[in-house]
């Protein structure tokens, strides 16, 4: 759940915000620990996964999103960061 403070940050911008930038909040929202991109795409179901990379970048310019400093593997194998609402 979201600490009050990004509770309120979001309810301020989510007017301005279009549909799928509010799935990625939302999403978010429900894993404080964070999600990498491809983890936030697989539990959106996106077959065009950058739609949501794309949109989860828009946020973090918006100051609504932020890196944790973690990474996690991606299946790839490679280290991919990890990415949750600013609290």
């Amino acid at each position: 759940m979201m600490q009050d403070t990004s509770l309120a940050a979001y309810e301020s911008v989510q007017p301005a915000l279009n549909t799928l930038q509010r799935k990625v909040l939302a999403k978010l929202s429900l894993r404080p620990a964070g999600m990498t991109d491809e983890e936030l795409t697989d539990a959106l179901g996106a077959e065009n996964r950058s739609t949501f990379r794309t949109r989860r970048s828009e946020l973090v310019k918006l100051g609504l999103v932020k890196a944790t400093g973690q990474k996690r593997p991606m299946r790839s194998g490679r280290l991919s960061n990890v990415w949750a609402i600013v609290a």
